[in-house]
């Protein structure tokens, strides 16, 4: 997508205190680019136990057509007791080769599912973030430090999308007819830059059809995701109104995410080899 590849899912990602990766949104982690996938993992419950694990193809389209084809696995590596509190390892495999996927991980506290605005904050819940690998091949992990965004809950509330119920619908995929509850979810996000002459402003609106069935698709509950999201911007001088300045639109990202396959009993690809380590040694920092 104009050299961007699409990443799956959705909704943390105004607030997560971790680099993003263009396209639908998803939220990279520090190794290599890959999504996290937080903020996918279903927050009205749990839906999971180790070695859940589920399969989704990716693809995006932008403005001028250019086209592009990943597929992301997500799966439970492994549940634990980190620091007092029950926490669970995040996987991702990421990649244009289903049989050559780059792995990523995080380890979120189970705290997440407590938490009734984890969809606009769920950073605090994230614990260990894997950033490399040492010259042994052991994955090496750094704590996250990520700070409260220091919004009221109203203010909080108010980064939510508009969803929608859309009621009952069924999709043929590759694991047969799954009957699915559909949701469209809107967003509109703007921000402005006062310049020494002018003021910029930039924006996107996003629209999701989201189709979930939780009791057969674990950890996120998703089976399809259909995005469009429309890119923005306007500039305006000073001492001239702003709504004399329409927004102009500059870029479309299309994405579309289907289930491709789901299960239980994936073996960890990190889980069970991660070392926290230092800063230097791990050639980053604790994300904040």
């Amino acid at each position: 997508m104009s050299a961007r590849r699409a990443a799956l899912a959705v909704t943390l990602v105004t607030v997560l205190a971790v680099p993003l990766i263009s396209g639908l949104g998803g939220v990279a982690s520090a190794q290599q680019g890959i999504p996290s996938s937080v903020a996918l993992v279903h927050l009205e419950k749990r839906i999971f136990k180790t070695g859940d694990w589920v399969l989704y193809k990716v693809e995006g389209r932008n403005e001028t057509g250019e086209t592009s084809v990943d597929y992301q696995r997500i799966q439970i590596g492994s549940e634990l007791t980190y620091r007092g509190e029950q926490c669970f390892w995040l996987e991702t495999g990421w990649g244009t080769d289903l049989e050559r996927l780059a792995w990523g991980g995080t380890m979120v506290s189970e705290n997440i599912f407590a938490d009734s605005l984890a969809d606009v904050r769920g950073n605090l819940h994230m614990r260990l973030l894997h950033v490399s690998y040492a010259d042994d091949g052991t994955p090496l992990a750094v704590p996250v430090r990520a700070r409260d965004p220091g919004q009221t809950p109203a203010e909080l509330a108010a980064l939510r999308p508009v969803v929608t119920e859309i009621g009952i619908d069924t999709l043929d995929t590759p694991k047969g007819r799954i009957p699915c509850r559909l949701v469209e979810a809107r967003r509109t996000f703007r921000t402005s830059r006062d310049m020494a002459d002018s003021t910029q402003q930039k924006g996107n609106v996003s629209v999701a059809r989201r189709w979930y069935n939780t009791d057969l698709v674990p950890i996120t509950g998703l089976v399809r995701e259909e995005e469009e999201k429309t890119y923005f911007t306007r500039t305006w001088p000073l001492g001239r109104p702003s709504t004399d300045y329409p927004m102009v639109e500059v870029g479309r990202n299309v994405i579309h995410a289907s289930l491709l396959d789901c299960g239980h009993g994936a073996k960890p690809k990190i889980a069970d080899r991660v070392r926290v380590t230092t800063t230097v040694e791990a050639e980053g920092a604790p994300i904040e």
